[in-house]
Parts: C-alpha cells; sequence; structure tokens
C-alpha cells in the first residue's frame, strides 16, 4: 500500500517555501526524490541568489527605515526647539511689558509725588507770605520750604522765613515785637500739612545792620506749634 504524500512534501509548497522562506525551501528541496541532482543544483543557486537579494533590499530598507527615523527625530527636535524659541520670546515680551509697566507706574508715582511736593511747598510758602505781610513794620526778606531730611522726619518740610522788624526801636521794645509776631505767626502755622518745623531769622537794621540777631526754632506736634529753642544776640539784647 502506497503512503500517502504529505503536504511538506509536494512540489507546490517547496517552490512556495524557496520563495518565502529560502532556506527551508532548499532543505525541502534537497529531501525531495522526485527532482534530478542537476535540477537540485540550478534551484539552489537561483534561489540562493534570490535570498541573498531579498536580503540586501531588506537591508537597504531597515537603512532608509532608520534614516528617515533619524530625519523624524530631528524635524520633531527642531520643532521642538522652535516652540522653546517661541516661547522663551513671549515669555521675554512679557517681562519687558511688565517692566515697562513697573517703570510707568514709578514714573507717574515720582510725578504725583513731585507734584504733591510742589503743591505742599507753594501752599507753606503763600501762607507764610500772607501773615507776614499783615504785621506792621516787619517785613520779608524771603522764605524757603525744604524737605526736612532728619533721621526722625516723617516726610515733612522746614521753613526758613527770613524777616526783618524796621522799626526804630530800643532792644527790649524791638524784642518783645519779635516775640510777639514770632509767637502769633507759629500759631497761624499751627495745623499746616507738611510742614514739620519753621525757623524764623531776624534782622534789626537799627540795631545792627545786616546781620540776623535773633533766630527762633519751632515745631509743630499734634497740630500746636511749640518753641524749641531761640538765640538773641548777648551784644544787643540783655
Amino acid at each position: 500500500m502506497t503512503e500517502k504524500e504529505k503536504f511538506y512534501q509536494k512540489n507546490w509548497f517547496m517552490y512556495l517555501m524557496l520563495i518565502l522562506i529560502t532556506p527551508v525551501g532548499l532543505f525541502l528541496l534537497w529531501r525531495n526524490k522526485k527532482l534530478k541532482t542537476n535540477t537540485k543544483w540550478i534551484l539552489t543557486v537561483v534561489f540562493s541568489v534570490w535570498f541573498i537579494i531579498i536580503g540586501v533590499n531588506s537591508q537597504e530598507t531597515e537603512e532608509e527605515k532608520a534614516e528617515n527615523e533619524a530625519k523624524q527625530e530631528k524635524r520633531e527636535e527642531e520643532q521642538e526647539k522652535k516652540e522653546q524659541e517661541k516661547k522663551e520670546q513671549e515669555k521675554k515680551e512679557q517681562e519687558e511689558k511688565e517692566q515697562e509697566k513697573k517703570e510707568q507706574e514709578e514714573k507717574e508715582q515720582e510725578k504725583k509725588e513731585q507734584q504733591e511736593k510742589e503743591t505742599k511747598d507753594k501752599i507753606i510758602k503763600e501762607k507764610i507770605i500772607n501773615l507776614v505781610e499783615d504785621e506792621s513794620g516787619v517785613k520779608l526778606n524771603k522764605v524757603e520750604v525744604v524737605k526736612n531730611l532728619s533721621d526722625d522726619a516723617d516726610g515733612g518740610y522746614n521753613a526758613l522765613v527770613h524777616l526783618v522788624f524796621d522799626s526804630k526801636n530800643r532792644a527790649k521794645t524791638a524784642k518783645g515785637a519779635i516775640n510777639a509776631v514770632t509767637d502769633k505767626t507759629g500759631a497761624n502755622l499751627a495745623g499746616t500739612v507738611g510742614l514739620e518745623n519753621v525757623t524764623f531769622f531776624w534782622e534789626v537794621p537799627y540795631l545792627l545792620e545786616d546781620n540776623n540777631i535773633v533766630k527762633i526754632n519751632a515745631e509743630q506736634k499734634e497740630d500746636k506749634m511749640y518753641r524749641v529753642d531761640e538765640w538773641f544776640d548777648g551784644r544787643i539784647f540783655e
């Protein structure tokens, strides 16, 4: 009884393997008893060449794949770099805008403070001028309003008031008049916003030409003016 031929012993399967899986096909080729040896050698050479060609082409495909992957990776890196540069540029622009805004706010604040300073200076100066103009026998040489820069200052101003007592009186009478005008002016300046100290410099030409012979310093506290020190020229006043 003839043994039934198995599928892997059939020629169609052998040729299929020679094409798809050449080493397996070559094994089946040489196990095939129906083909002559010369035919086997020819097929072996043909399909060996075929296997080499397929292998080379496959290798080239792998190289191309690797090259394409490298290109893709490079493109992704470039894209990521561009996005990073864009973010950094946006961040830089934002920081520049914030810095510009901050500088603008500082300028506006400085301008506002300068306006307030000028306004306070003007108010204090005009108030002193108006008070002194009402005094008989007293002339105003000049008024200076300066920022108080002492360590214990509250950011207010000092007023330097240069006055002249122009009446012809004895030293004792002049001293009384100077004290009266100084106290009155100081009392009227009490409550002036921004004013911390007032220094009165007095000249009395009838007693001594072109020299201050009296200096009185007053300080404002809780909207009241207090005399804190005074100097009367000992050569003139007893």
